[in-house]
């Protein structure tokens, strides 16, 4: 029988599970679900599907690109 990572108790038949790296299981009160990737689709609203980003992938350019990749505050092209 199968029990939760966290509290060691085995799961009942209505018990809300979650699934961690194909090989632990937990029951969904004992941790903390954190969104950290995002579905991204290209504009207007109902557009193509481009991909997927984390909250890593967030960031204003000054972190994310090489200086010349990107206008700095005040320049145009």
């Amino acid at each position: 029988m199968k029990k939760c990572e966290s509290c060691g108790e085995i799961f009942k038949e209505f018990d809300n599970i979650v699934f961690v790296n194909e090989q632990d299981y937990f029951h969904e009160s004992c941790v903390v679900l954190v969104p950290v990737k995002y579905a991204v689709f290209a504009k207007p609203k109902g557009g193509d599907f481009l991909g997927i980003c984390s909250d890593d992938d967030l960031d204003c350019p000054l972190l994310m690109l090489e200086e010349g990749e990107y206008l700095k505050e005040g320049e145009t092209e």
